[in-house]
């Protein structure tokens, strides 16, 4: 009797996902975006995170609504929303929409995108007014990938593991859409200072591969910081890049949150 609990026991801890250890079963808070050059604040955005169960499976939904400037777009409203399963030591997105709509509620354009990992294909869709498709592609699945709506969850997991070089290079898929293989670099630790004081934080910074043309396009092309917390749940803490794509704002974006 005593050898099955500790068996029940065992396997139970076995199932627990390692990503539980840093993402909390309900999270909320705010992101603010200032533009790096002027220093106004081009949007704000409030998001929550919800771990559910379904069909056995662990999901996190993340919805974020925000209103201001983004991408090329002014005076918008807009709706990031995704789903992400947990398998391991990583977060998987399922699909994502990101949805931009005028200060009167008129869709402006809508992205969305669904991850096939059998088949190892991502199927890309842009609409616009009326709902009337104006893209679609389709991305194969090389490795490791997440889209901009997710990252921040998704780049908790390679921060988890910065010291394993394994850990240090994924495909991240954006709304043009384009599909970008990145290359992770630890910076090094860093006191980050909010309005809650000082945080110790992790530095890293993310490295896009352009292929022949990496130097040129890095000498052009802000580099991409992020801010983690040192310890678990590694809260991401803050961002500085690159808004969306090549050739929109340098931005910074910092993040606080309440944990429920």
């Amino acid at each position: 009797m005593k050898n099955f609990l500790i068996a029940l026991i065992l396997c139970a801890l076995a199932q627990r996902s390692y990503a539980q250890t840093f993402m909390p079963a309900k999270e909320a808070g705010e992101e603010v975006c200032v533009n790096k050059k002027d220093g106004k604040v081009r949007c704000r955005r409030n998001f929550t995170v919800e771990r559910v169960t379904r069909e056995g499976k662990i999901v996190y939904k993340i919805n974020l609504t925000g209103f201001g400037d983004y991408d090329k777009y002014t005076d918008i409203r807009l709706q990031f929303v995704s789903e992400m399963e947990e398998r391991g030591d990583f977060l998987f997105t399922l699909w994502s929409t990101q949805t931009i709509r005028d200060k009167n509620g008129d869709l402006i354009v809508e992205y969305r995108k669904d991850y096939d990992y059998p088949a190892k294909k991502i199927y890309y869709r842009a609409a616009g007014k009326g709902g009337k498709t104006i893209a679609q592609k389709t991305f194969l699945i090389k490795g490791r990938v997440v889209d901009d709506v997710g990252l921040g969850c998704f780049l908790k997991t390679i921060v988890a593991h910065i010291e394993n070089k394994d850990y240090r290079h994924f495909y991240l898929l954006s709304s043009e859409p384009a599909m970008y293989e990145i290359n992770v670099k630890k910076i090094g630790d860093e006191d980050f200072i909010s309005s809650l004081g000082k945080i110790a934080a992790i530095k890293i910074r993310l490295i896009p591969d352009f292929g022949i043309l990496t130097g040129i396009t890095g000498a052009v092309v802000p580099p991409t910081y992020l801010w983690f917390g040192k310890d678990a749940p590694y809260d991401d803490l803050a961002y500085e890049g690159l808004e969306t794509g090549l050739g929109s704002a340098h931005v910074v974006i910092t993040t606080t949150r309440n944990k429920q």
